[in-house]
């Protein structure tokens, strides 16, 4: 997958602001099902030197040095999507397999 690929971000899956990330700076991809939201949603963590700070104010809740950001299938290409599904996926068993261990 091409890491020179922008990916549309926003703060909450209900929020308005969104900005593009690469998407090489998405980390610890993930699903997540926020207070409200109809089913669990693509959440990753984006590096908050990689946003101007107004920018990373209006789109991600800051984690130390990350922020958590929500990256909706309706904003997104299908194979953009696709490729960060099978990564929420695989992060998702990887917990499971871990738990279990």
């Amino acid at each position: 997958m091409n890491h020179t690929i922008l990916v549309p971000v926003q703060r909450e899956w209900h929020g308005w602001q969104t900005t593009e990330v690469p998407l090489g700076d998405l980390h610890d991809i993930h699903w997540l099902r926020p207070s409200g939201a109809p089913r669990a949603l693509v959440h990753a963590y984006v590096p908050a030197s990689k946003l101007a700070p107004a920018t990373a104010d209006t789109v991600g809740r800051t984690i130390g040095d990350r922020l958590l950001v929500c990256v909706l299938k309706s904003q997104t290409t299908a194979t953009v999507y696709a490729h960060l599904a099978s990564r929420a996926d695989e992060a998702a068993l990887g917990e499971l397999c871990g738990a279990s261990a």
